[in-house]
């Protein structure tokens, strides 16, 4: 994959991963470019995105929304929420730079707190939008 998509992915990764904050919540161990099939409780993952074109004749650039994964311990919902929270506010500090890509701004969007019927574990979904142009 290539392109203002994993530029962004990247990028965030790299960013949480300096977050010696976030760090305190979640190892860089825990921080995954994809939702993981198994893993120790708690952790992140950038899900799904969408990518749309948000160019005009003048420039080309691309508006980007993404999911961020937050997973904690059953009954654990205020690890979940610190870890978005934490997640959200070094994300939005993202600008610059970025493999071909140049990130204008990151915002994030939304959250959705959710925990399975089976009561498993403490689930949050972070929304992040990013609007990007190339370099």
């Amino acid at each position: 994959m290539s392109g203002p998509l994993a530029d962004l992915r990247a990028a965030i990764l790299a960013k949480l991963a300096a977050d010696a904050d976030l760090l305190a919540l979640v190892p860089v161990s825990r921080h995954f470019g994809a939702v993981p099939k198994h893993a120790a409780e708690p952790w992140l993952a950038l899900g799904s995105a969408h990518v749309v074109d948000n160019g005009s004749s003048q420039s080309s650039g691309h508006r980007i929304e993404m999911q961020v994964q937050i997973v904690a311990r059953p009954k654990q919902p205020d690890v979940a929420s610190a870890i978005a929270s934490r997640v959200a506010t070094t994300a939005t500090t993202l600008r610059g730079p970025a493999g071909g890509t140049h990130i204008v701004d990151v915002q994030a969007k939304e959250q959705v707190f959710e925990t399975p019927a089976d009561e498993t574990s403490a689930r949050l979904t972070l929304t992040l939008m990013a609007i990007t142009e190339p370099l």
